[in-house]
């Protein structure tokens, strides 16, 4: 189930539950590159992109000194306010309305950032990347784990519409259109289509929270920030679904971005 449709229509886009109960599944995937939860222990971090700031407070539970989470969305900053207090991590987590291309946060001062189910939805990849860089110490790591474009649900509107790929057989018009037809039935429809839908400056409508970042153009950005001595790649993981059919097609060149389901990538601040 989408979290938007746990906790009834009238609800406000409630993420914190929803992020806090798959946060352990998360992170230990990261345990594929040594014991996640020992790097981060006694470690200050910060969440970009952090939604409700249900993954920022299990951090605090699980081992991290400090976590900041900062997010545009106003609403997703006071749930994760009041989610810290009723973990009992109020003192421990700091939420901030921030932009992670260039936030107000303090050069050289995090241990770690955290970049969870968030690098598809930030405008600009090396943007955000270089706001990283500028805010950890030398060293510092940098964990991103995302879904490209072309995943089976790349199109994110799956709270309404779980149709795999529908946005590689539709026009972006056509999936506006059913989006808002499809949440007329739910009396939080309008949040839903503001929280996705936005108009630019000619008054096109266009769903505005995804940067339709794919694995390969990543896999760019990355090179060149390593090509430029910014930092390196510790570790890079594709991940694919269980099925071996599956598999084998995820290996297919043309097919890759379409069944690899989620990238993980560990990166490490240059010293210098």
């Amino acid at each position: 189930p989408h979290p938007f449709n746990d906790y009834g229509d009238d609800f406000d886009l409630h993420y914190s539950e929803f992020e806090f109960a798959g946060a352990g599944k998360v992170f230990k995937n990261y345990n594929r590159f040594g014991d996640f939860f020992s790097a981060i222990k006694g470690k200050k971090g910060v969440d970009f992109a952090c939604g409700g700031g249900g993954k920022s407070v299990f951090l605090a539970l699980n081992g991290a000194s400090e976590m900041y989470g900062i997010d545009l969305n106003e609403g997703f900053i006071k749930q994760a306010k009041e989610f810290a207090s009723f973990k009992g991590v109020a003192d421990k987590c700091h939420f901030f309305v921030d932009n992670a291309m260039g936030s107000n946060l303090p050069d050289n001062y995090f241990d770690f950032v955290v970049f969870n189910d968030a690098i598809e939805h930030i405008p600009s990849t090396t943007r955000a990347l270089n706001e990283a860089m500028r805010v950890l110490k030398p060293g510092g790591k940098v964990y991103i784990n995302f879904e490209g474009y072309y995943y089976f649900f790349g199109h994110h509107l799956w709270d309404v519409l779980p149709i795999p790929w529908l946005h590689l057989f539709t026009t972006e018009k056509f999936r506006i259109a059913l989006y808002k037809e499809a949440v007329k039935e739910f009396s939080n429809g309008d949040k839903r289509v503001a929280f996705r839908i936005s108009k630019d400056e000619s008054g096109r409508e266009h769903i505005s929270y995804l940067n339709r970042i794919t694995i390969s153009k990543f896999e760019k950005v990355l090179r060149r920030f390593e090509e430029d001595g910014v930092f390196k790649v510790v570790h890079l993981y594709h991940s694919t679904f269980n099925k071996k059919i599956f598999k084998l097609l995820a290996k297919i060149p043309i097919l890759r971005e379409m069944f690899l389901s989620t990238v993980y990538a560990v990166l490490e601040k240059s010293k210098n």
